[in-house]
């Protein structure tokens, strides 16, 4: 397996890239909410839109090119995708913090520290902010003054992004556990062991009483969110860093081995696959009929989400590392060769690209017709 492994630095820094969560995993707002101990986690508050992790905006997105509106630098690569509540957007950098900057100004409003990266893409629920960083902590920390309130020590480092939901914190961690903690507490619920060589990269969607996610196992799992018992696995062959979707009853994510899968949701029965020209970090993202996916073969595709064709497919600059994002029929992704594109969801004819300093590898938050991403210069960008 890893045979393209000679084209990048190490395993660990290819599934790093995925946080987006990882990259990701786009992240923001989407029709649906998971529900929490003691409210809901809204919108533009948790990676990919939602427990389902399907990557949808209620936001409209820009169909001319937009102008920056602002950049903030930090002191590390941002490859943590934003969340934004309240007028303040929450994100990690690899400089060992965890930001809370204001949304007009700029102004950091207070920053917390780790030990550790923190690539690990953040949730905020019920005035809290929920995110993993590579000192192997999983942090809750309050969103009011920064001040923590609880912290859960994994075996490894954390680049798996939080969902909240029924009064739990579930998250992966590279010590090959995947984790449900309590969302008040920080007690440990239950934990579910795989054997990867690498641990768990892939961030856990929820759907159907169930928590889905891929591995370094070469399987991908389903486990019932209650207990942590398998429901069923599926043996993949290759790692998956990616981070699921769930909709219209299937689960879709990609592998190392270049394939996008679709699943039945409740069985783990193959429904189809679909397969690039090169490694698959990208998390797919799902609207209406389609699903959509970038891979390192330097191309975003948008392929039928119940027969696996492929619709449409563009070529980019560099390879995608980033998970796209969609908002309304505008889609947005990211390259490695600093550009950001938004393509018509129906056709893939390419709206507008802007070109930012480094290489966008934080998946695009979208919100109120607002566009925000992360790059490995360090930089949080905001077109609008």
């Amino acid at each position: 397996m890893f045979q393209h492994l000679n084209k990048y630095t190490s395993l660990i820094g290819i599934i790093t890239l995925i946080v987006l969560s990882v990259s990701i995993q786009g992240c923001g707002s989407s029709k649906g909410r998971a529900k929490g101990g003691e409210g809901t986690v809204s919108k533009n508050t948790i990676y990919r839109g939602d427990a389902a992790r399907t990557g949808q905006y209620d936001s409209s997105a820009p169909e001319t090119k937009p102008s920056l509106k602002w950049q903030f630098k930090a002191e590390g690569r941002i490859s943590s995708c934003p969340m934004i509540d309240n007028g303040v957007i929450y994100f990690g950098s690899q400089d060992d913090n965890l930001y809370a900057v204001d949304i007009k100004t700029t102004k950091v409003l207070w920053k917390f520290p780790t030990e550790g990266k923190v690539n690990s893409s953040p949730t905020v629920a019920n005035g809290v902010v929920y995110f993993g960083s590579l000192d192997s902590y999983m942090y809750a920390v309050y969103i009011k003054n920064g001040k923590l309130k609880w912290k859960f020590k994994s075996g490894a480092g954390i680049i798996s992004s939080p969902v909240v939901a029924e009064g739990f914190v579930y998250f992966g961690s590279l010590d090959n556990n995947m984790y449900a903690v309590d969302e008040k507490t920080g007690d440990i619920e239950w934990f579910y062991k795989t054997n990867g060589i690498i641990g768990i990269g892939s961030s856990p969607a929820i759907s159907n009483e169930l928590v889905y996610f891929g591995a370094s196992d070469n399987f991908f799992h389903a486990l019932n969110m209650k207990t942590g018992q398998r429901v069923w696995r599926y043996e993949i062959g290759d790692l998956t860093a990616s981070t699921p979707a769930i909709a219209g009853g299937s689960v879709f994510f990609a592998s190392y081995n270049h394939k996008l899968y679709s699943l039945e949701a409740m069985t783990g029965e193959v429904l189809w696959t679909f397969e690039t020209d090169d490694i698959v970090l990208s998390s797919p993202s799902v609207a209406g009929n389609k699903v959509y996916i970038g891979s390192f073969d330097n191309h975003i595709y948008a392929v039928n989400r119940t027969t696996g064709k492929m619709v449409w497919k563009n070529e980019t600059d560099g390879d995608i590392e980033a998970s796209p994002s969609i908002a309304g029929n505008v889609l947005i992704y990211e390259d490695s060769k600093h550009q950001v594109y938004a393509a018509d969801t129906a056709n893939g004819n390419i709206y507008w690209k802007y070109e930012a300093i480094g290489s966008a590898v934080s998946t695009a938050a979208i919100s109120d017709s607002s566009i925000y991403f992360g790059c490995n210069e360090a930089f949080l960008y905001c077109l609008r």
